[in-house]
């Protein structure tokens, strides 16, 4: 790293300009708070380690690459989940460089084979018909419908407190999920569900929906809280 910084030309990009550019480039269709998370990877986990303010952008190796991760993984800790969301965003911003025209900044994409640590799938943990029943005794009143949706429909907590009385067809259990409340620059606020499959309809017991307070109008808040706002 150190002989590539200093044999690198003084009007070559360096890895965390052109990784910060990258982000902005990525405009309407990437949400202001997933920015702010990218940000915060590069400032936290691809810098320090590349040294990325010095580091010209061409001078990065599949070796250097495959150090990184095994720095993720020993020194940080990370779990392989985390690892390759944080390694997909250096890989697509080095792509990007690869693709950049009239000139690409670099001539092939560094990262594009870097093997990652394997993910072993969980074996899900259902509850049992007795720990649904004491989880439901514990609750206060109010909240023993919102627990018992919840664990029915399957939603995101954010996509069940955004849920209107609307969203829910009484007769045949069906809800409409197609909106959740997400935090943007420290403030909640209504957008799209967490991926493009988030938007769908699932269906709850007919119990359920008996449970449910949806003799009110269609545009307010299926669920509210104690003294009448949403449930975030």
């Amino acid at each position: 790293m150190l002989a590539a910084q200093l044999a690198s030309a003084p009007d070559v990009i360096m890895l965390t300009p052109w990784l910060r550019r990258y982000v902005d480039l990525l405009g309407e269709r990437v949400e202001e708070e997933t920015k702010r998370k990218y940000r915060r990877m590069i400032d936290h986990d691809i810098t320090p380690f590349f040294n990325g303010n010095f580091l010209p952008v061409d001078a990065v190796t599949p070796d250097m690459d495959v150090a990184w991760v095994e720095w993720l993984a020993t020194e940080l800790g990370n779990a392989p989940k985390t690892i390759a969301n944080k390694h997909g965003l250096l890989c697509s911003a080095m792509g990007a460089a690869a693709r950049r025209r009239p000139t690409p900044l670099i001539a092939w994409n560094p990262c594009a084979e870097t093997r990652l640590p394997k993910r072993i799938a969980r074996e899900v943990d259902h509850l049992s018909e007795d720990e649904f029943e004491l989880v439901d005794e514990l609750l206060a009143a109010r909240w023993r419908a919102w627990w018992e949706f919840g664990v029915m429909s399957m939603a995101r907590p954010g996509e069940q407190g955004a849920l209107t009385v609307g969203d829910i067809n009484r007769h045949t259990g069906a809800v409409s999920i197609t909106k959740a409340w997400k935090w943007a620059n420290g403030r909640l606020k209504l957008g799209d569900p967490k991926s493009a499959r988030g938007i769908r309809t699932t269906f709850v017991p007919l119990e359920t929906v008996a449970r449910l307070d949806l003799d009110r109008d269609a545009s307010e808040q299926l669920f509210l809280s104690h003294t009448g706002r949403r449930v975030t």
